[in-house]
């Protein structure tokens, strides 16, 4: 019994009307909930979201759901773009060391914000989801049976087709 429950803690039940599809898509939206929360998005923010992959994407979904107005985003960006008094939340891990205009920060008041984990993230993502208010299926690009698997595994690995989400099917 011991057993069964350690393999359970963290098991989210998926509402009725949330898909299984929806429900392996909650890990992803979660990180967008995440860096929104980070970011402070919030009914009538501008935001401007670098780097168009799904993270990025969904993000957008993210502070469209939580309110922003303005939301731009864009695969490449050149030097600060960020307003003064404003936040940057770096999300995920790039290079071990950057250059960053430090005293240009400084002077702005700009807060550089790391958001690389996601704790009790789920239930907001997943209340986005079964409200209706984001819709995460637009991500799936790609749709597979598991026979299919090293088949979805060379499409996501090449990027062959534009795949953002691959998805496998598991069920027959």
């Amino acid at each position: 019994m011991e057993a069964f429950k350690k393999v359970h803690i963290g098991a989210i039940r998926l509402p009725d009307n949330v898909s299984m599809e929806e429900g392996a898509l909650l890990e992803p939206l979660s990180v967008g909930v995440h860096a929104c929360r980070r970011a402070g998005v919030s009914l009538g923010s501008t935001v401007l979201i670098t780097g168009a992959g799904p993270i990025g994407l969904v993000s957008l979904i993210t502070a469209k759901a939580m309110g922003a107005s303005t939301i731009l985003i864009t695969e490449l960006t050149a030097g600060e773009s960020t307003k003064s008094g404003g936040v940057i939340v770096i999300v995920g891990m790039g290079s071990a060391e950057v250059n960053i205009p430090l005293t240009e920060a400084l002077v702005r008041e700009i807060d550089i914000r790391g958001c690389f984990r996601y704790c009790n993230d789920y239930p907001i993502a997943l209340a986005m989801i079964a409200s209706g208010k984001v819709n995460v299926k637009e991500l799936i690009t790609h749709n597979f049976k598991i026979e299919e698997t090293l088949e979805a595994f060379e499409v996501a690995r090449s990027g062959k087709g534009n795949p953002i989400k691959v998805m496998i099917h598991c069920r027959k």
